[in-house]
């Protein structure tokens, strides 16, 4: 647990249970402020691409609908366009999420040299919060697009299984169907499927990594981080 020693009116220090401080690593609030700046409350990767999904991808609903489709065949043709653009945007909103995740540094603070204390100003302090407030959001958003590529990834097998069971005539048209959207993405994981389950893991991968991350803040800060929750050892 991380101590803010108050005695100093322009310095807090922080003193661990062990004999290692942890010096604030070089300035990168300006990047984190970027974020959350550019993101805000209703301005993240993912609820941008929500406004454009809510039109008729969003939710088990939809998903049951071109189920429907495919089991009447030539239904699903109609859909062809509006699937690769949906699952586009919803990549696009995950490949930002993902680069924003690259760029928080691993670790707010950088660890110094083996002495028992370290010296940190009030903005530094600042800045850790940020940083955690930061880390959150993409790890809040990385979930939500996770859990729509989830409901993808699940109603387009269920789509698959339904375009099995149709009879021959209608089967051959959502086939049809199926093997358009595959050459769309052929050079992008192989096929549509493919490409849903790679957007899927890459936004787990983001909110595991970015959650990490918040837990780093939150035990400097004193905040809230789950029992199984290990900070890294100073070296």
């Amino acid at each position: 647990m991380y101590v803010l020693d108050r005695s100093s009116p322009a310095l807090g220090q922080w003193t661990t249970g062990t004999s290692l401080g942890f010096p604030l690593s070089e300035p990168v609030a300006e990047r984190v402020l970027d974020f959350v700046t550019k993101w805000g409350r209703n301005a993240s990767p993912f609820k941008l691409a929500s406004v454009y999904l809510r039109l008729n991808w969003k939710g088990i609903t939809y998903w049951r609908d071109v189920s429907k489709a495919a089991k009447a065949g030539r239904d699903l043709l109609a859909r062809v366009d509006g699937l690769e653009k949906r699952a586009r945007v919803l990549k696009k909103a995950v490949d930002e999420q993902a680069n924003a995740e690259r760029q928080l540094p691993a670790y707010p603070l950088q660890t110094g040299e083996k002495a028992g204390r370290a010296m940190v100003t009030p903005a530094e302090l600042e800045y850790v919060e940020k940083y955690f407030n930061t880390a959150a959001l993409i790890a809040n958003d990385a979930m939500e697009a996770r859990s729509e590529l989830d409901k993808a990834v699940a109603g387009w097998a269920a789509a698959l299984d339904q375009a099995n069971q149709a009879s021959d005539f209608t089967r051959k048209a959502a086939w049809e169907a199926v093997t358009l959207l595959d050459l769309s993405f052929n050079k992008e994981g192989g096929s549509f499927r493919a490409f849903l389950i790679n957007a899927r893991d890459t936004a787990a991968r983001v909110e595991q990594w970015a959650r990490l991350k918040q837990f780093h803040a939150a035990h400097i800060l004193g905040k809230w981080t789950p029992e199984s929750y290990v900070p890294p050892t100073p070296g």
